[in-house]
């Protein structure tokens, strides 16, 4: 997106803001959840490969993870496939939206539907060096490491091999096609169960930054990304319990700061007629919504039957008018904001309350807020993704991420289980 696109982008967004957070003037407590500080926990909300171009242009991601101490640290990895398949062919991956879409889909052209079937995570993990950094593609992974301890070293003699002389490795992903989420937690770089941080700058509260780019590529070599941090949860003076391999995120013995309460989307309304600075009107400016669950079993081979949650949307626009719907997921879900509320594809997006033709103003504010459960408090983190309407971009579009905004805090308690095979 260009830097002129980008400005107007900002300017329509934050006039939106003003109006409507007039009507959000109830207090609400800080999130303690972060995407530009370090942290002992973190979520990367969307993980996507399809480098054979089934869905659109051919894409990747790339992720970058930073130890910002000066100590040797480790860190456990789990990558959560949720890759949905046709029913009539289980290797076969699909999406809910190329199923609806008018091109050749992957299940119904042969008889099949397209099933959210079982999200499953693929667990590893590695040892930094003081303040390193590492990037890997998510298609291909990472093996060996650059400083691996065999025949190469970082300063100082130092190496990305384990205290306990294991080798750190990166697997790809399960399989291409490929959507997911990746969750990462800071671990003794002996014992390899979960710790605090390490830096006392920041409190203790967690040494691991990450940043990741999702990079398509169209015919001619024509290259978009869009780029998002990862989301970071802080550890707490408690400390870890009895219990290392389950992970308490908020509540009142919390080992990880809580998840947020409400998630706070500035937004676009789907199809809004957008002028650039050269007069172009886009007409075809929409954006798609990726949520996870903070709570998750790690160690199930079946994530996608687990805690079911209920999100709750409030829609604003410019005049104030407010709007209504709701929608429920497991393991990982992603939908333009047109098909929250109507079937899922574009034959309905223009009777959507996220569309233009319903709300009428070009820019809006969503409130996102998921119902806790009885034992867990069912916060989820997510991020936007914008899809511009461009001849010359890769699918004809151009791309931008977004971090969302949170904001609260919950008395409950969100677990996250680790899988036990990633301890030696």
């Amino acid at each position: 997106m260009s830097t002129m696109m980008g400005k107007t982008r900002r300017v329509l967004i934050f006039a939106a803001a003003g109006v409507v957070m007039a009507v959000f003037a109830t207090r609400v407590a800080r999130a303690d959840v972060a995407s530009d500080r370090p942290g002992a926990v973190l979520i990367f909300p969307k993980i996507v490969v399809d480098t054979s171009g089934l869905f659109g242009p051919r894409t990747d991601t790339e992720i970058q993870l930073t130890n910002t101490s000066n100590s040797l640290i480790a860190v456990r990895c789990f990558m959560v496939d949720a890759t949905s398949h046709c029913s009539n062919n289980s290797r076969q991956a699909c999406t809910a939206q190329n199923e609806a879409s008018p091109d050749a889909p992957a299940c119904s052209a042969t008889g099949g539907v397209c099933l959210a079937d079982t999200c499953s995570a693929n667990d590893f993990r590695m040892t930094l060096t003081k303040r390193q950094p590492i990037a890997w593609k998510a298609s291909e992974g990472l093996n060996p490491f650059p400083c691996d301890g065999l025949n190469t070293f970082c300063h100082d003699n130092q190496s990305n091999k384990g205290l306990d002389g294991s080798l750190s490795s990166i697997p790809n992903v399960q399989e291409d096609p490929f959507f997911g989420e990746l969750k990462c937690v800071e671990v003794d770089p002996t014992t390899f169960e979960p710790i605090s941080g390490l830096n006392p700058v920041n409190n203790f509260a967690g040494d691991l930054k990450a940043e990741v780019t999702i990079v398509s590529q169209g015919p001619g070599g024509i290259l978009d990304a869009r780029k998002y941090n990862a989301i970071a949860f802080e550890s707490t003076l408690n400390g870890q319990d009895a219990d290392p391999e389950t992970l308490t995120v908020g509540g009142p013995d919390a080992e990880y700061n809580g998840g947020p309460n409400l998630l706070l989307v500035d937004h676009f309304f789907d199809d809004a007629p957008v002028t650039t600075h050269r007069g172009a009107v886009t007409g075809d400016v929409t954006t798609d919504l990726t949520v996870v669950p903070v709570t998750e079993n790690l160690a199930s081979s079946d994530i996608n039957t687990l805690n079911p949650i209920t999100l709750q949307f409030l829609v604003f626009n410019e005049f104030e008018q407010r709007f209504s719907t709701s929608t429920s997921f497991s393991c990982w879900r992603e939908l333009q904001l047109s098909d929250l509320d109507t079937r899922v594809g574009p034959f309905g997006n223009p009777q959507s309350i996220f569309n233009f033709a319903v709300e009428g103003t070009l820019t809006g504010q969503t409130r996102i807020r998921s119902v806790a459960g009885t034992d867990t408090a069912n916060t989820v983190v997510g991020l936007t993704e914008e899809f511009w309407s461009a001849a010359s971009g890769p699918g004809g579009r151009f791309t931008a991420a977004n971090n969302i905004h949170f904001a609260g805090t919950r008395d409950q308690a969100d677990q996250i289980t680790l899988h036990p095979d990633a301890v030696p």
